[in-house]
């Protein structure tokens, strides 16, 4: 018993080290799909993906790992953003590397139909990926319509 009351203080600051360390709740790997840009979080193999449809117009496109540290823009190349509107009517943004090299922009009109389509590519690691996503999916949208969240099961990466 006295060698347990000997070591009650060295486990009690080890709890309390561990507790308080950042890392002891660092996020589980593709765990956490919050946006950090206001956009919509998917996941393409272990790469996080932010689609950003600006309110203005323009979109926005942000990677990050799979615990969600931000990744450069460079991490993929060949990025394509379009917009499918209800009228059939298709807008292809074209896209860029921001100057500061943290994410890809491009202009694009509004999107303000919910009906509408945000269609992104691009390739990582060697291997093309293209996801359509609902317009009603990004929280701008959303919020005008002042729904709940789409059910996105209909719509499948490609």
């Amino acid at each position: 018993m006295s060698k347990l009351n000997a070591l009650l203080p060295v486990i009690s600051l080890a709890s309390c080290l561990l507790i308080g360390s950042p890392t002891a709740f660092a996020q589980a790997p593709h765990g956490d799909h919050n946006p950090d840009h206001n956009g919509f979080v998917m996941m393409h193999s272990v790469l996080h993906f932010e689609v950003v449809v600006k309110e203005g117009g323009g979109i926005d496109l942000y990677f990050s790992s799979e615990a969600r540290a931000q990744l450069p823009a460079a991490t993929v190349s060949d990025v394509v953003i379009e917009i499918e509107r209800p009228d059939g009517s298709l807008e292809f943004v074209a896209m860029q590397i921001s100057d500061s090299g943290d994410y890809w922009t491009g202009d694009s009109k509004p999107v303000t139909n919910e009906k509408s389509l945000v269609r992104a590519g691009f390739v990582f690691q060697g291997e093309p990926f293209f996801i359509d996503i609902p317009a009603a999916a990004f929280p701008p949208i959303m919020e005008k319509m002042q729904s709940p969240m789409v059910d996105l099961s209909e719509f499948d990466a490609h």
